[in-house]
């Protein structure tokens, strides 16, 4: 017999995430997902799935209070989940137990027998309040097969060797200064963050829509985040100066292999180049440290895709 019910104790909702947390990325880690939450002020409430009184899945979702809505466990930050079942039967029954107001961003899915569960279980719900489809990607290198920065490059074709090799002169010739885990300098590359985002209009009344380094909580989540560093992944920072004069810096996660370009801080308008400069210190950075793959998040932002691959992901909406 199948049953539910819904889990609000912090306690609790830590003991079923470290059950069925696949424990692979960055985002399935409790204490990651914690901080965010914790900074944030937002409450857990999960959704835990039964058959014959053993748990079978669950919905870890959170409960975001100035938007009044559901995201994952993790609010805004969170990307690249897969549903945590132990059957893909599940995933559509944990799908109908969501709370009204549940935007679920940036799912990760591999099993095309899932995908078309989810079309199946939304196209028998009422139309739009349910909705189901691809959400932008998320952009990884796979580096295990590379040696080097000019590695990395050979295996573009001319025209995208050409571009980055361009990008990267106005800030190579400079001579700039590179220095690592300088953790005092966070604060700026939130300040050149905010500078660079200031003018973005953000929709305060979509629930998709996140207004990041305006908000205080996100900077305190970094703080957290931080702090908790060595636990089971590792913060890193990367700091580069020219003529004395922060351009900018990287504030990383590595985690499982995989290098996490988590957020940047860059001085564009004094320093042209230094974006594409950073993406080639990450690269060599994560070679030299003898990892896998680098992960620079959801989203292309208009350069992505010029450097790394992109990888699918879907979004699962529903408002009563």
């Amino acid at each position: 017999m199948i049953s539910s019910y819904i889990e609000t104790d912090l306690k609790k909702c830590e003991l079923l995430w470290k059950e069925f947390s696949p424990q692979q990325s960055l985002f399935d880690l409790w204490n990651f997902c914690l901080d965010m939450c914790l900074a944030y002020d937002h409450e857990p409430y999960f959704v835990v799935l039964e058959e014959d009184n053993k748990n079978v899945g669950i919905l870890p979702l959170c409960y975001i209070k100035d938007k009044k809505c559901y995201f994952w466990f993790g609010g805004w930050w969170q990307e690249g989940i897969s549903f945590w079942v132990k059957k893909v039967d599940y995933i559509p029954v944990l799908l109908s137990l969501c709370p009204d107001r549940t935007f679920l961003k940036s799912i990760s899915i591999n099993d095309e027998k899932a995908i078309e569960k989810i079309k199946d279980f939304v196209s028998t719900r009422p139309q739009p309040k349910t909705d189901f489809g691809l959400d932008d990607e998320k952009y990884i290198l796979d580096i295990s097969e590379i040696k080097s920065f000019n590695d990395y490059l050979s295996k573009m074709n001319k025209k995208r060797r050409k571009y980055i090799k361009k990008n990267l002169q106005p800030i190579e010739e400079r001579k700039p200064e590179v220095s690592f885990n300088n953790f005092s300098d966070f604060e700026r590359l939130v300040f050149f963050a905010k500078e660079r985002f200031k003018k973005d209009e953000i929709d305060e009344n979509s629930p998709w829509d996140n207004d990041c380094w305006k908000n205080p909580a996100q900077t305190k989540a970094f703080h957290d985040i931080m702090k908790h560093s060595g636990d089971n992944y590792q913060i890193r920072m990367i700091t580069v100066k020219i003529d004395g004069e922060m351009a900018g810096a990287d504030i990383i996660a590595i985690f499982n292999g995989c290098y996490y370009a988590l957020a940047g801080g860059y001085n564009v308008k004094k320093f042209p180049g230094i974006g594409s400069y950073f993406n080639m210190l990450n690269i060599s950075d994560a070679l030299s440290l003898g990892l896998n793959k680098i992960d620079v998040l959801q989203g292309d932002c208009d350069w992505k895709h010029r450097w790394y691959e992109k990888v699918l992901l879907y979004y699962f909406s529903y408002e009563s």
